[in-house]
């Protein structure tokens, strides 16, 4: 990727200026390439002038990167809130996710919109949480179509761990312990629970990342990305449960029988199958309670509300304050948070 050098500075909310450097930028992701917002990247490097940049919202050690995002990036439709809402609910879990500030940025003294400051999970982040050198991970794509792709380190040990699983039964529990030795369930259940709860139907053949440190360490799933779920793509109806224990090759349902097979695999097993089911009613009852997660949603929206019709007239998106942006955040968030967990519920029994 093209990295441009770029002079950056940060204002708090009262106008001060909290930090200026030169780092370099790069575009970041995918799709925000075809859009007039886009979402940006940026490095400090020894060349630029500093190794480290202190956003206390991120971390108090520093990071050196971190991600512009777009709003465009952070929803799956007008509302533009739907990742940044739900990591916020789950943020106390203990997963690995991206927290979030949003601020109003400017390039070159033109008013550039709405974006959001976010980490960038990867060898980097790992190494300022747990205060371990980047090389002592291991971080894979866990995408089956691309061969669980490496994304730093080494994906031997996941494609072993794999090739175990489809070839062994894991309702047999000495080959459950070999599992359980090697993945952290905890983490695992964690991180499949939120995700089917919030419906994200870009996922797991989609939006998947793991990691484990190099010595002795179990793999561990990143939560990002959670645009695809709410009611953008399916209702609070939308059966979770069924559509990650797809066994068929069912073309654009996306779901194929690899993206499937470990979660598969584990149900089947007495004991895992248990403690998914206890722990998916309890992450419900402690996170996902809609006196708690309705509150979080507003607290954020106005967060956003102030410049959105600021934002709404430099990119003609979302169409509308009221008509589009609101509309979405009560259609797509809201009402799918009130009413998600009877059908989940349903759905697991």
């Amino acid at each position: 990727d093209f990295e441009r050098q770029v002079h950056f500075q940060y204002f708090d909310k009262h106008g001060k200026l909290d930090l200026e450097l030169d780092v370099g930028m790069r575009i970041h992701g995918g799709i925000t390439r075809r859009n007039p917002q886009k979402s940006l990247k940026f490095y400090a490097r020894q060349e630029y002038g500093k190794t480290k940049i202190n956003f206390a919202f991120l971390t108090e050690k520093g990071v050196n990167r971190f991600i512009l995002e777009s709003m465009h990036e952070s929803g799956g439709g007008q509302a533009l809130i739907e990742d940044v809402v739900a990591q916020e609910i789950v943020k106390n879990i203990g997963l690995e996710q991206q927290n979030f500030q949003a601020v109003i940025v400017f390039i070159n003294g033109e008013y550039w919109g709405l974006h959001s400051i976010r980490d960038r999970i990867d060898e980097n982040y790992l190494a300022y949480k747990f205060n371990l050198h980047k090389d002592s991970f291991d971080i894979i794509d866990g995408n089956p179509s691309i061969g669980f792709e490496t994304i730093h380190g080494d994906n031997s040990e996941y494609i072993d761990l794999i090739s175990f699983i489809s070839e062994n039964d894991l309702s047999i529990n000495i080959n459950y312990n070999f599992i359980d030795s090697k993945i952290d369930i905890n983490n695992f259940i964690d991180y499949y629970s939120v995700e089917m709860f919030f419906a994200n139907y870009d996922w797991p053949h989609h939006n998947i990342k793991l990691w484990k440190k190099k010595k002795n360490g179990k793999w561990r799933w990143i939560l990002y990305d959670l645009d695809g779920g709410f009611s953008n793509k399916r209702d609070y109806t939308f059966d979770m449960f069924s559509r990650i224990s797809n066994t068929e090759n069912c073309g654009s349902c996306g779901n194929s029988p690899d993206a499937t097979l470990l979660f598969r695999s584990l149900m089947r097993n007495t004991k895992f199958n248990q403690t998914f089911n206890a722990r998916y009613n309890e992450i419900i009852k402690e996170y996902m309670n809609p006196n708690r997660t309705l509150a979080i949603v507003d607290s954020i929206t106005e967060i956003y509300h102030t410049n959105m019709q600021d934002h709404i007239n430099r990119w003609r998106y979302p169409w509308s304050k009221k008509g589009h942006w609101k509309r979405d955040i009560e259609l797509n968030i809201k009402e799918f948070l009130i009413n998600r967990e009877e059908y989940t519920l349903k759905n697991l029994n």
